[in-house]
């Protein structure tokens, strides 16, 4: 009786330790949090863009890194980066299925976003960081037209988003390194 009281006791002590809590609530998961503990990233300039995917990855970008501020007028550092914008099939209908068929089964396809992105210190030339990242998205193609225009602009809108977050956190992670040497 005595040794089911002490191990009643024990385990008591043992579980009372415990808590619940994300498995790693430690570490800085969102831009947010990065923003705080790195105030650099509010002197990033970020390249204009030359096409609508760079555009959607900068806007993202720009939100993240100012809150939706606008872009510093003595910027610290600027991040230069390129987009390129692919799609391939996945999905595709065999040649034998007649042409009802064909109409009414979507065909699948995978669109590939890949971003290379530079920082560099302003004031001194210094290249802080260099990157890739690469993003997917899938979609469905359907034999309407407009379907398909829009299906694959919400894809590229959630690459971009994706992309920007990739980017966006691995920078915000070599300033606040930097910052701390």
């Amino acid at each position: 009786m005595k040794a089911l009281v002490a191990l009643g006791l024990t385990s008591c002590l043992v579980l009372a330790g415990c808590t619940v809590q994300p498995l790693y609530g430690g570490l800085t998961s969102s831009i947010a949090e990065y923003r705080e503990a790195a105030p650099e990233l509010a002197a990033v300039y970020i390249s204009q863009p030359s096409d609508r995917s760079h555009q959607l990855v900068r806007n993202e970008l720009a939100f993240m890194l100012y809150g939706g501020a606008a872009q510093p007028t003595e910027p610290r550092y600027h991040l230069d980066f390129s987009v390129t914008t692919t799609v391939q099939g996945a999905a595709r209908i065999p040649a034998t299925a007649s042409v009802s068929e064909r109409l009414d089964r979507p065909t699948s396809s995978i669109l590939t976003m890949n971003a290379l992105y530079s920082v560099v210190n302003v004031h001194t030339g210094e290249q802080i960081t260099v990157g890739r990242a690469q993003t997917m998205a899938n979609f469905d193609l359907s034999g309407q037209e407009f379907a398909r225009v829009r299906a694959e602009r919400e894809a590229e809108a959630r690459a971009a988003r994706e992309l920007a977050a990739i980017i966006g956190l691995n920078v915000a992670a070599k300033l606040r390194t930097t910052a701390v040497n």
